[in-house]
């Protein structure tokens, strides 16, 4: 099977993960293209991974040269290298794939761009990060949902706090809770997404000293049934600030993606 064309935006934990795991499970893929705002990763990686011989290039350029693209870096970079990637795929007139792992970033593309992609080459992928149960919950909600509620217990240094018992800092719709908190709303934005959206997804964020990893619980229901699961994820080997669950789900994206039998899609 011939290797796709592959540009990693991004090359802290999440990128060197990804890479290795192509490596790892001889994935077919070509990472040819690489940028990072900061030059110091650039030549970490090249060094980690010479096998690649992957160009650190700018933006524009990997969206016009790469068929996949994935985004391991900020939010910030999302809107970007979109529509760059959008533009690429209109002047070819070819799919073109966008994985996404920092979701909140999908949350400042604009209506107009979200128009724009319906129906075009461009397709935005999100992985399932740090979640488990997506197909359950997406398929409830063709049936309606009558309630969905996400609860996230973190440790209160995740959140930048130091409380002593265990604290509610958020209650309600995850797009204000981004605002506040960047880094610990990506579960949440990616459920919305899947399901009810944005504006009924119920979220409640929970400062615990009690807790030592993060513990995302979901509960949900509807005609389809009652489903609630429990995540308790455990830290990256390689950077204890990412789940290894997130880190995970990007080559495992990829795996499915590059697969012609496809279970559980």
């Amino acid at each position: 099977m011939p290797k796709l064309t592959l540009g990693l935006v991004g090359l802290g934990n999440i990128g060197g993960f990804l890479a290795q795991g192509i490596i790892d499970l001889d994935l077919p893929y070509a990472l040819t293209f690489i940028n990072d705002r900061d030059d110091t990763q650039v030549s970490k990686f090249q060094g980690a991974f010479p096998q690649f011989g992957a160009h650190a290039v700018d933006l524009d350029t990997m969206a016009a040269r790469s068929k996949v693209i994935v985004e391991a870096a900020h939010a910030s970079v999302v809107p970007d290298i979109a529509r760059k990637a959008l533009l690429a795929a209109q002047q070819v007139e070819a799919t073109k794939y966008l994985f996404v792992m920092s979701v909140g970033g999908l949350l400042d593309l604009s209506p107009q761009f979200l128009g724009e992609i319906s129906g075009s080459y461009l397709k935005i992928i999100a992985p399932s990060g740090a979640i488990g149960g997506l197909d359950a919950f997406s398929s409830m909600t063709l049936a309606g949902m009558e309630r969905i509620t996400l609860t996230t217990r973190k440790p209160p240094k995740a959140l930048g706090r130091d409380d002593s018992t265990a604290t509610q800092v958020y209650a309600g719709p995850p797009a204000p809770a981004f605002e506040l908190y960047p880094k610990n709303v990506n579960v949440a934005i990616t459920l919305a997404l899947s399901t009810v959206g944005l504006d009924h997804l119920d979220f409640v964020l929970i400062s615990d000293p009690a807790v030592k990893a993060n513990i995302h619980e979901i509960d949900a229901v509807g005609p389809a049934g009652h489903v609630r699961i429990v995540l308790e994820n455990s830290p990256s080997p390689q950077n204890p600030r990412t789940s290894y669950l997130a880190a995970l789900s990007i080559i495992s994206a990829l795996k499915r993606f590059s697969e012609n039998l496809l279970v559980g899609y």
